[in-house]
């Protein structure tokens, strides 16, 4: 489904695209990290973060780089 934006509309979406993609990449990171770090020290993990939320975040943003995702915009180079 298209809609017909405006050129600054279609800017600040691309804008919200790099945002969504971006914080996901992050989100994963951490909670890739955090899953190691619950490996070897369960108990300062359990009582500080609740990890099935923390997953919960990280899927939700996933499926909203999945269903938006950033154009890519290809760049003619020139040689001399």
């Amino acid at each position: 489904m298209r809609f017909n934006l405006s050129c600054e509309e279609r800017r600040i979406w691309e804008h919200f695209k790099y945002i969504f993609s971006y914080v996901f990449q992050t989100l994963l990171i951490l909670f890739l990290i955090v899953l190691l770090v619950k490996e070897f020290y369960p108990v300062f993990i359990d009582t500080r973060i609740n990890v099935n939320w923390f997953m919960l975040i990280v899927i939700v943003f996933g499926a909203l780089s999945i269903l938006f995702p950033v154009e890519k915009i290809e760049r003619k180079e020139e040689f001399n």
